[in-house]
């Protein structure tokens, strides 16, 4: 299912209004477990309605991220930032630094209560003693978080991480830095801010933008990712939105106007092949996804050869902690062993503990080594890494200020993460081919794909593959230059291109929370399951007529076929009594991943599961003052009637919600859909 073929509209607004006096900013994030990346694409105002014709070198890339100490021109690497935050110890953070929240900008500020993030959480190195006093008194001095992405899943394969992330979220909530209600969307929240406030300094210095642009934002969620996850990284994105302030728009906490999701892995495989016409519809692809964190695998057809438009296949995708940070891991575990059998007197010299010293060399040194290093190497040499200090010792492989590291020991930790690519891979490529749709060609992803050991290992399993099983699956990419913010830009060149017309199976229900009378005859009461019918209803003094309350009635089921202009109306009545001073009508909005039945409570076990998504509030008061309305009387009980209509529509990526009473708009509200409608979810 394609996100970007109908554009999301505000109802006070259209795009078109806007586009004839503003510029049009699309920004893309991929927001991933080891680095982030940004791109966008400034349009002038009568480039807006015909986007596809945009050149593709109009597409830039966020760059210049503070405290980057990456000197190398050309270096893509520059393009990225790492998923990192380093909580300050004062949990004011956010009011005292304007970068963070909601300080204002100007003001001094003191450098311990900054949130930092990206690489100038790579530049801090905590001195031990703090380490060793927060760990002995469980007090906070300052919180590092690294892939905190991965508390959005709950799978087997990533819970390690999160169990060792969760005694730095319980500090941080118990200090009050973080939200104890939902703990990842408050950290998520926190990077966007920064993210952000980065991307905003740059439209301002490179091209003098800082209020009046519209922006329309596209965001890249991994292909495993649940609804409700993509839910949750739409509320702390749309949450940062609303702090930045980015275009000078008003973002809400629940909406973003002009906002739309796509997989990682689609995205990306639209940037690799954009340049490959020769591609033909129903072409069957495997996009192995290797980043720094993970490694993710997914089957797709191509439904459309030009402009690119991929649909999943059956087979789930896969994934595995088996990305290049992995391998970071294991060395600098090779490196600190090293240095504490044979090096100890490096901490006096050089004022730092072991550790750091293994981590600036894994960091500054290994992370760079990794993409040249040639795993099947005819003539393998030890690899030399710099380590001011270190002396002569054959035993421990040292050399005047180096430590060699014997190939075959980082080849072995090369072997132990693509032994797990390839196994989720032939899983894919297994199951594909017992069903008679063979894999035609392999699309490789993300960072560690850029490695040689990497694209020459994944060819030499592909071509066993080939001989054993008769078939040819092409790997598409090696020898050339793998562009680690290819998700980003595919995303962007998505967002150029909306040509196509996209299913509209609808990826979630809908629902309404009502009370329903408890009168057979009643165009509600049907709803209601057997054995409610015959429960106890609750009497309402202020009507005088008895109700099972806090119903959820689904007006519009998952899988249900839609038309882009498909409107439901639904009958609603209000009472309140005669002393009322405001005649205040409000309607919930509930959203449920499944089909459901109507007409059980919302906090009952088969509606688990299914959050309220927006509500509509409309002032009715009017009617009451301009004798529209009269006092009505059911017994002994005077109270007054308010009867409108709830008209919701699909209007591109959004639910436009509008209570109307004979026509004329008394409220309205936006229900973004943009979390369902991500291809391969719901």
């Amino acid at each position: 299912m394609s996100l970007f073929d109908k554009e999301s509209h505000s109802p006070s607004s259209s795009a078109g209004a806007m586009s004839a006096q503003r510029k049009l900013v699309i920004l893309t994030i991929d927001f991933g477990t080891s680095n982030s990346a940004q791109q966008y694409v400034i349009l002038e105002p009568h480039e807006i309605e015909d986007r596809a014709t945009v050149p593709l070198e109009r597409i830039k890339s966020v760059a210049n991220y503070p405290r980057d100490t990456n000197t190398v021109v050309g270096d893509q690497m520059k393009e990225e930032v790492p998923t990192a935050l380093l909580y300050p110890p004062d949990n004011r953070f956010r009011k005292l630094d304007p970068r963070s929240g909601q300080a204002k900008a100007g003001e001094e500020v003191d450098p311990r209560n900054r949130l930092l993030f990206g690489y100038e959480v790579h530049a801090v190195h905590e001195p031990a003693d703090d380490r060793i006093q927060r760990r002995s008194m469980q007090t906070i001095t300052s919180e590092r978080l690294d892939c905190f992405k991965l508390l959005f899943q709950d799978d087997a394969e990533t819970q390690e991480v999160r169990n060792e992330l969760q005694p730095i979220i319980k500090r941080l909530q118990d200090s009050l830095h973080i939200s104890k209600s939902a703990p990842h969307v408050s950290v998520t929240e926190d990077y966007f801010v920064r993210l952000l406030n980065h991307t905003k300094t740059q439209l301002k210095r490179l091209y003098g933008l800082e209020k009046g642009f519209i922006i329309e934002v596209v965001l890249c969620v991994p292909v495993v990712f649940r609804l409700a996850a993509c839910r949750d990284l739409q509320t702390a994105l749309a949450k940062a939105l609303c702090l930045v302030k980015l275009g000078g728009l008003n973002f809400t906490d629940k909406w973003i106007p002009r906002f739309s999701m796509i997989t990682e892995p689609e995205a990306g495989a639209e940037w690799v092949l954009k340049h490959h016409k020769e591609i033909q519809k129903l072409t069957r692809l495997l996009v192995v996804d290797s980043g720094g964190g993970t490694s993710d695998i997914s089957a797709f057809q191509v439904a459309d050869s030009w402009p690119l438009r991929l649909e999943r296949e059956d087979a789930p995708p896969t994934g595995d902690l088996c990305g290049s940070n992995i391998m970071n891991g294991l060395f600098y575990k090779e490196i600190l062993q090293s240095l504490k059998e044979g090096a100890p007197y490096l901490e006096e010299a050089r004022g730092k503990t072991l550790q750091e010293i293994a981590q600036e060399i894994t960091t500054e040194q290994f992370e760079h080594e990794k993409r040249s290093f040639d795993l099947y190497e005819e003539n393998p040499t030890p690899v030399l890494f710099k380590c001011e200090g270190v002396r002569p010792d054959q035993k421990h492989n040292f050399g005047k200020g180096i430590i060699r590291v014997p190939h075959g020991v980082i080849a072995q930790m090369f072997t132990t993460c693509l032994d797990k690519v390839w196994n989720l891979a032939k899983t894919q490529l297994d199951a594909a081919r017992m069903k008679g749709r063979s894999i035609e060609i392999v699309v490789m992803l993300g960072g560690f794909s850029r490695s040689i050991s990497y694209q020459v290992y994944l060819r030499r399993r592909l071509e066993v593959y080939n001989g054993e099983h008769g078939v040819v699956i092409q790997l598409l990419g090696e020898g050339q230059p793998i562009d680690p913010t290819a998700i980003a830009k595919g995303a962007a060149l998505r967002a150029l291109n909306k040509s196509s017309v996209p299913s509209r199976a609808l990826p979630s229900s809908y629902g309404i929370l009502r009370h329903i009378e408890d009168n057979e005859d009643g165009p509600e009461f049907q709803h209601l399951p057997p054995k409610t019918k015959r429960g106890k209803s609750i009497y309402k003094y202020v009507d005088g007529r008895w109700y099972f309350c806090d119903r959820i009635i689904w007006f519009a089921q998952k899988g249900e076929e839609v038309d882009s202009d498909r409107e439901w109306t639904i009958d609603c009545e209000h009472f309140f009594p005669l002393s009322q001073r405001r005649l205040i009508c409000e309607e919930e909005i509930y959203i449920s991943d499944t089909v459901r039945q109507s007409g059980y409570k919302n906090d009952s076990l088969k509606n688990r599961g299914c959050p309220c998504i927006g509500e509509i509030e409309a002032d009715m008061t009017s009617l009451r003052d301009e004798h529209l309305i009269y006092p009505e009387q059911n017994g002994n009980k005077q109270h007054w009637r308010v009867a409108f209509q709830l008209v919701i529509r699909v209007k591109g990526l959004d639910l436009e919600v509008e209570a109307k009473y004979k026509g004329e708009i008394k409220g309205s509200c936006i229900i973004n859909m943009a979390p369902a409608i991500v291809s391969g979810n719901g």
